[in-house]
């Protein structure tokens, strides 16, 4: 597939495909919350869903949230 045609498809500029393609600009991901800890909070939501229990109340936002997950590691 063309670079034109790719951004036609996905609404985005030519300089953009053209770039990812030329590799000038990585597909690198960085996340704010360590892989690890992601996992545990995924799997605690889902149990307090499956439950019918809502615990996230407690946590003022993300940055409580994350570093009550961090202390049970």
């Amino acid at each position: 597939m063309s670079v034109r045609k790719a951004a036609a498809l996905f609404k985005v500029p030519k300089s953009t495909v053209a770039d990812r393609v030329s590799g000038r600009f990585g597909l690198e991901v960085t996340t704010a919350i360590p892989g690890e800890v992601e996992k545990k909070i995924v799997k605690t939501v889902k149990t307090a869903a499956e439950q019918g229990t809502f615990f996230i109340s407690k946590f003022q936002g993300r940055e409580e949230l994350v570093e009550g997950f961090e202390k049970k590691a």
